[in-house]
């Protein structure tokens, strides 16, 4: 629990810290961190991997922005290393964690395949390491046994709740509208925000009646709505994203909070 605690403090620290680079206001970082604590990541009440996974896919993203502000390239190798790490502790991520880092690149102005090499290195430097740890430990067969040892799940909606659905397409709808935004505005450098918190949500699909894993996917609408924030120019829409984070931090405290 200790740990679990630990690394929760570091996902809302890089929360902050990631909104706060994106869109340059503290306010929107602020709201961001409110959703992401409100959804519950200090009640999560079971030891999962998807915990740590998360803290290191926003490690990741965090060094994205960060090297777009510093253009010193080991922050692209350390992201390439921060998303190996991403999947070694959440499976069903796999190659999903791939689409932002190649996004991002897509749309970077120059060095797109020195970048995309780069962070491919920091990768592989990742599963040598690992690979290294496991045939040393003998443990190598049966990690990659309960790797591959992928769990049945039923996607008939019919046998999924109402909730289920809403809290599923909420964030989905969030990333949606926050990446036509960016576009719309051509922003391109942070269009992987929402790719990131989209394959999050596509990532929870085996544990979908798993609420715990639809919370932690919720918590991570504060990025998408800060992206609509800070860039949308309609004041409707503006204000449409205020009162829904209102909302969210309001209902996310109910939910995980309130009936302690």
């Amino acid at each position: 629990l200790i740990l679990i605690a630990i690394t929760s403090i570091l996902s809302s620290i890089l929360i902050f810290q990631i909104v706060s680079l994106a869109t340059k206001n503290k306010l929107y970082a602020t709201l961001s961190l409110l959703i992401f604590i409100a959804w519950g990541i200090f009640s999560i009440n079971f030891n999962s991997p998807i915990v740590f996974s998360l803290t290191f896919g926003l490690l990741m993203s965090f060094l994205f922005l960060y090297f777009s502000k510093t253009e010193k390239i080991r922050y692209l190798f350390l992201a390439g290393i921060s998303a190996f790490i991403a999947v070694i502790f959440y499976k069903y991520l796999f190659f999903l964690i791939l689409i932002p880092p190649l996004v991002f690149i897509a749309f970077l102005p120059k060095g797109k395949i020195l970048n995309l090499l780069t962070f491919s290195y920091g990768y592989i430097w990742g599963f040598i390491l690992f690979a290294v740890y496991l045939l040393g430990s003998n443990s190598f067969p049966l990690f990659v046994n309960n790797f591959l040892l992928l769990k049945n799940f039923n996607l008939y909606l019919g046998t999924v709740s109402f909730q289920t659905l809403i809290l599923f397409f909420i964030p989905l709808l969030l990333t949606l509208l926050s990446a036509f935004i960016l576009l719309k505005r051509q922003k391109f450098h942070l269009f992987y925000l929402p790719s990131f918190a989209a394959i999050f949500s596509f990532s929870i699909i085996p544990n979908f009646k798993n609420l715990d894993y639809l919370y932690m996917a919720v918590s991570l609408s504060g990025i998408t709505l800060s992206i609509l924030l800070r860039f949308s120019a309609n004041s409707t829409v503006k204000t449409i994203c205020i009162i829904s984070s209102a909302l969210l931090v309001l209902a996310g405290a109910i939910i995980m909070y309130g009936y302690n």
